[in-house]
């Protein structure tokens, strides 16, 4: 995670050696007292543009193109969906209409969660049932290896001429004698 965020970003939220970001004020923690706040429509605003933030250095870094085609684009606070706070129901039949649309939400619900309970049992053994017919296509390894693998390597300065660069022998694999082979070692 480290070398994946910014510095300007780890240090604001982010512990080295930890995967998680917390943003916004954390709850007590290991006996530590600290603030609470109540959320508001301002720390909201606050936070979406602070992941903003997060996805444009994202984008930036990472995307095809992306410091070119995200170059002048900003925030936008427009672009933010304003929503009116919910009103509170004002009369016992408000109240029953909202529950009775709740829980026919929930039982719609359940019955998606029990149409996708059998699709991963289908899933499952169809999977099965394509294990079951043994695999004869030739996948071809070493081609795809030199055509698709090795060709970046040795753009980025790898010469891929040792005898270690495929096939290298490693102990402690989860087979019957214990070896296995590793597609690639690099070193430094």
């Amino acid at each position: 995670m480290q070398g994946l965020i910014p510095g300007h970003v780890r240090s604001s939220g982010v512990r080295e050696g930890h995967s998680r970001v917390v943003i916004g004020s954390p709850l007590q923690q290991g006996g530590r007292k600290v603030l609470r706040c109540q959320p508001t429509a301002e720390k909201a605003l606050d936070l979406v543009q602070e992941l903003y933030h997060v996805f444009y250095w994202a984008g930036r870094t990472y995307l095809r193109k992306g410091a070119e085609n995200l170059q002048g684009r900003g925030y936008d606070e427009s672009l933010v969906p304003r929503v009116e706070p919910a009103n509170n129901p004002k009369s016992i039949e408000q109240l029953a209409a909202l529950t009775t649309e709740r829980d026919a939400a929930e039982e719609a619900r359940k019955e998606l969660e029990s149409e996708l309970e059998d699709l991963r049992e289908r899933f499952v053994a169809i999977k099965a049932e394509n294990e079951a017919v043994p695999d004869i296509h030739d996948w071809n390894e070493a081609k795809t290896r030199k055509l698709i693998i090795d060709v970046p390597l040795q753009r980025a300065g790898w010469p891929l001429d040792c005898t270690s660069d495929r096939e290298y022998e490693v102990t402690g694999m989860p087979n019957q004698n214990g070896i296995g082979y590793a597609d690639s070692l690099f070193t430094c």
